[in-house]
């Protein structure tokens, strides 16, 4: 249900935005707010309200990667330890530092090779998408084809499933249109990358 509705909002976004700034609108979506004004007339004092509007917006994504960083990276370092640890190795702190470190050093060592932050955010965005809707829905797809097959057709609906947004046919329309999107998204940034490097 979380999918189908997330999707729902990304989608009215895009359209928003797209008919808001029309031609002006730029690939990075937060940063069409930069020259915000609020409906002000050019060459007049732009509003407290629309600059505050316009700095929030831009800020937005420091803040959630910011936030988000620490939550990814602990689990990762977890998962991972888990992985590798044997039966007679028990999990020290030493080592679940070095993970934690190592992986936050990796996405830095990484930006700082791309010196284009927009570059970052689009193969960022192309991932998303992958990760945010492809994954949730096929792992949703197989989760319920194995609950039929083990506790047969009534398993298909227990406590979580809500409509539409459980429903076959809306979770794979989710995951087609994120096939599609990731595919288009891979598309346009390698037509970029491309046409930098000419």
């Amino acid at each position: 249900c979380t999918l189908y509705y997330t999707f729902t909002l990304y989608v009215l976004l895009c359209f928003v935005t797209t008919y808001y700034f029309g031609d002006k609108t730029v690939p990075i979506i937060t940063l069409n707010w930069e020259d915000y004004t609020g409906g002000s007339a050019p060459g007049a004092p732009i509003s407290w309200w629309a600059s505050a509007i316009s700095t929030s917006v831009l800020v937005f994504p420091v803040v959630s990667v910011s936030a988000a960083f620490p939550l990814n990276v602990i689990p990762l370092a977890q998962t991972v330890q888990q992985m590798f640890a044997t039966p007679d190795s028990a999990a020290d702190a030493s080592s679940s530092l070095m993970l934690r470190a190592g992986f936050s050093l990796l996405p830095i060592l990484l930006a700082s090779a791309v010196k284009d932050v927009s570059k970052i955010l689009e193969f960022n965005g192309m991932c998303g998408f992958v990760m945010a809707f492809f994954v949730p829905c096929s792992l949703y797809i197989a989760a319920r084809a194995d609950a039929i097959r083990r506790w047969g057709p009534s398993a298909a609906k227990n406590g979580h499933w809500s409509w539409p947004a459980s429903t076959t046919w809306c979770v794979w329309s989710v995951l087609a249109v994120s096939v599609v999107v990731a595919a288009y998204t891979f598309h346009q940034v390698i037509l970029d990358y491309a046409g930098q490097h000419r």
